[in-house]
């Protein structure tokens, strides 16, 4: 995003209006930017359930047995919150808005205003861009047909991130979500709340070490008088930076 959240107000509002696209938001986090130069860096990592159900990223949270979600029904509200999130442009900054009585009361729209550099000028009348309100803080991006009968311009992911890569706007009044990168991947979940494998690998070589059994933060080295195998085993690190809701 651009510019990256300055405080931790900032980061708050970030969270607090991601929460509202829709499904449970499990897992949030601005992680910190370089000393002396910014708080934060200008990347947001979430993680989202399309479930109305928390998943069990979190233990401690049961489930309700009295809510049950098919798959189709799963697979629909995972497609409706990714062309959401794709979807945003931007979102007012919390130090534009905190004070702006009109605004939280709902009796105004903040527009997002911005300009194309000459590259971008060929989305010039292509695409419209919601204006923010205090019920729907992000500004949208949505197609608009160029002429009467023809179909609507495409809304791909790389065709939005050129757009909002040609636009200038009001770094004071405005995050712009430059870039996003959507994965159902089970992998790219267990990268982000920093969850490793277990990498196994078999050494007929070594000898036995019964002191590190114990020693998590030491390689496992185990003997088996028939079958001579010694298995080695990385420590498990859950090194979790962000937090629950």
């Amino acid at each position: 995003m651009s510019p990256s959240p300055t405080t931790a107000k900032e980061v708050y509002h970030l969270y607090r209006n991601f929460k509202k696209l829709g499904g449970s938001l499990e897992y949030f986090e601005v992680s910190r930017g370089k000393p002396g130069l910014n708080t934060y860096s200008n990347e947001a990592s979430l993680i989202y359930n399309p479930s109305s159900q928390l998943s069990q990223l979190d233990p401690f949270n049961g489930t309700d047995e009295n809510k049950e979600e098919t798959i189709a029904e799963l697979l629909a509200q995972r497609a409706k919150l990714t062309s959401t999130i794709l979807s945003i442009c931007a979102i007012p900054r919390y130090s534009f808005i905190e004070n702006d009585q009109q605004y939280m009361n709902g009796e105004i729209e903040v527009p997002y205003k911005f300009r194309l550099n000459r590259d971008g000028l060929k989305y010039d009348k292509r695409y419209s861009i919601s204006s923010s309100t205090v019920n729907n803080q992000f500004c949208f991006i949505s197609p608009i047909a160029a002429s009467e009968g023809d179909s609507k311009h495409g809304m791909n992911d790389s065709v939005l991130t050129d757009f909002k890569s040609h636009m200038r706007h009001n770094f004071q009044k405005f995050h712009k979500l430059d870039s996003i990168s959507i994965s159902s991947a089970i992998p790219h979940i267990n990268h982000l709340i920093g969850r490793q494998k277990l990498n196994p690998s078999i050494n007929r070589n070594d000898s036995i070490q019964y002191s590190s059994l114990m020693d998590l933060h030491s390689d496992i080295n185990t003997f088996e008088t028939e079958k001579e195998i010694n298995l080695k085993l990385r420590n498990l690190s859950l090194g979790f930076t962000g937090f629950y809701d």
